[in-house]
């Protein structure tokens, strides 16, 4: 399965487009249940090259979905960012961005940073 047929797979009104330092990005809202949804997106990442890789990691920190329920079961952002990064190994190289991202969400929410 590749990107544009992951994406492809969506009807109009589940995918968004947008545009982002000048290229075109998919950011796909998946409704599906959460275990569900999880599988699908573990194929696509397991799917990617180097090239689309590249094009899609940068959409996944920006999309980050946040839930209290989930935030709650982690002590910090630090151990909810490296939670993250364990269902998504390619996510280590954004590290920082996503922790960064957690700590804005968790403080925004009163929960401790």
């Amino acid at each position: 399965m590749n990107l544009m047929s992951f994406a492809g797979a969506f009807s109009p009104v589940a995918r968004n487009e947008f545009f982002a330092k000048g290229k075109k990005y998919f950011a796909i809202q998946i409704f599906l249940p959460e275990k569900k949804r999880d599988k699908m997106l573990n194929e696509l990442w397991d799917s990617l090259t180097e090239e689309t890789w590249l094009e899609v990691a940068p959409v996944e920190v920006m999309q980050l979905q946040f839930s209290q329920k989930r935030a709650k079961k982690f002590q910090d952002a630090e151990e909810q960012a490296d939670a993250y990064i364990k269902r998504r190994p390619k996510m280590i190289e954004y590290r920082e961005l996503i922790l960064q991202r957690m700590k804005e969400y968790r403080q925004k929410n009163g929960l401790m940073v």
